[in-house]
């Protein structure tokens, strides 16, 4: 996962991410588990999860939408959604819960 900043981290298991409404990432790969508060930007950064063949993994969109993103898949994602609508990017399979928000 490369996150806005270029900071990279690698999983060596299926990894499951959450991200919480302030940008906050949580990431758990079996025992292990990582914690990244999000850096104060004044605009909306993009962040990048790369799966490599033969892993999968899942992700929690700021916003509750959950993420199952397919081995050989990339998926561009902001840390937080602006406030009229919500955007990713995805090069290959994803399959996607969005968590209803009649709002946006």
């Amino acid at each position: 996962m490369v996150l806005a900043n270029n900071r990279t981290i690698t999983f060596e298991e299926d990894a499951d991410i959450k991200y919480d409404k302030k940008g906050g990432i949580t990431a758990k790969t079996g025992a292990e588990q990582i914690k990244v508060s999000k850096e104060a930007t004044k605009e909306t950064t993009l962040n990048t999860l790369i799966v490599p063949k033969g892993k999968r993994s899942s992700l929690t969109l700021a916003d509750g939408s959950k993420v199952w993103v397919n081995s050989g898949s990339t998926l561009k994602f902001p840390s937080t959604f602006k406030a009229d609508k919500r955007e990713i990017w995805v090069d290959g399979e994803i399959y996607i819960e969005v968590e209803k928000n009649k709002a946006r």
